[in-house]
Order: C-alpha cells, then sequence, then structure tokens
C-alpha cells in the first residue's frame, strides 16, 4: 500500500478544516432555533438576568448586528427597582403607571414584571436602533419615529413567535 503524499495530508487536513468550520457555523446559527423562554411574566421568571443577555444576543442577531464590546449594554430595570416618580422624571411627563421603555439618554430600559420576554425584544430593538444604528429618538412623531417603532414591533412579534413557548392546552371542561 503507498502511502499518501504530504500534498494528499494536507488537502484532506484543510477539507477537514473547512468541513468543520462549516458544521460549527451552521450549529451556531441554529443553536438558538430549537431555544424557547417561559410565557410568564418576567417577576415569575427567577434567572431573568440569564434570559435577558440570551435575548440581547438575539435581538443583536435578528437586526443583523455584532455585539462590540465597547458599547455598553443598557441597564434593565423592572419597577420594583425605579419609582414611578423616577420613572416620570426620565419620561419628562407624569404616567399613570411604569410601562416598558428604553432611556437612550440613560441607555436604560424599564421593563415592569408583570410584561413579558417579548417586551424586552421590542425595547432592545429601540437599545440597538440607538446605540448600534446611530438613530435618533428625539422626535415626537413622524414617519421617522413611526419606522423605527415598527421595527421594534416586527421584532417583538417575531420574538414571541419564535421563541415564547407555546401555551399547553387545559386539559378539562370549562365551566
Amino acid at each position: 500500500m503507498k502511502m499518501p503524499s504530504k500534498k494528499q495530508i494536507s488537502m484532506l487536513l484543510v477539507s477537514l478544516l473547512v468541513a468543520s468550520w462549516f458544521f460549527y457555523r451552521l450549529r451556531l446559527l441554529s443553536a438558538d432555533n430549537n431555544k424557547t423562554f417561559a410565557t410568564c411574566q418576567i417577576g415569575e421568571i427567577s434567572n431573568f438576568g440569564d434570559c435577558s443577555n440570551d435575548i440581547f444576543q438575539i435581538v443583536a442577531r435578528k437586526m443583523g448586528l455584532e455585539i462590540n464590546e465597547s458599547i455598553p449594554k443598557p441597564i434593565i430595570l423592572t419597577d420594583k427597582e425605579i419609582t414611578r416618580k423616577k420613572f416620570n422624571d426620565y419620561l419628562g411627563w407624569d404616567a399613570e403607571e411604569i410601562s416598558p421603555y428604553y432611556f437612550y439618554k440613560k441607555n436604560t430600559i424599564v421593563i415592569p414584571p408583570d410584561c413579558k420576554l417579548d417586551s424586552l425584544a421590542h425595547e432592545l430593538a429601540h437599545y440597538f436602533q440607538v446605540m448600534y444604528q446611530n438613530e435618533n429618538l428625539d422626535f415626537d412623531c413622524g414617519a421617522y419615529i413611526e419606522n423605527l417603532e415598527m421595527e421594534a414591533v416586527a421584532i417583538q412579534r417575531w420574538f414571541k413567535a419564535k421563541y415564547l413557548q407555546p401555551q399547553k392546552p387545559e386539559h378539562g371542561i370549562d365551566g
């Protein structure tokens, strides 16, 4: 039996490396396809910090962005961590209740604990619009802001459809 040449061995190794890289990238791209998150309210999620980090990555990928470690991540607060008065100070007007909001000047996302994770995906879309795409959220109305809001809503709906666990049907008879 003839021994393979150095060139043949090199070609085989390169082929194996290329195939390994391809399958690794394919696995990486589809890694989140099977991931689901709880559909319960954020206040009921014990590992909310881990979930928010995962959702940060997912939203960035959906928006076609690569995470830049030199750009500060947003601070994420629930209404347990911010008062209505402070929320209204950030907002600049008096709101009756705390609602999901990205305060871009403070790089802070507020998510009430009665919201679900798709609301976080929506606010993270606004974060990426400002911090990575240099969009301006200073406008109060108009097509520009509507387009940014529509993108965030589309990402929220996509996230909800793809990553939130479907409700399990109740077994029994409704009264």
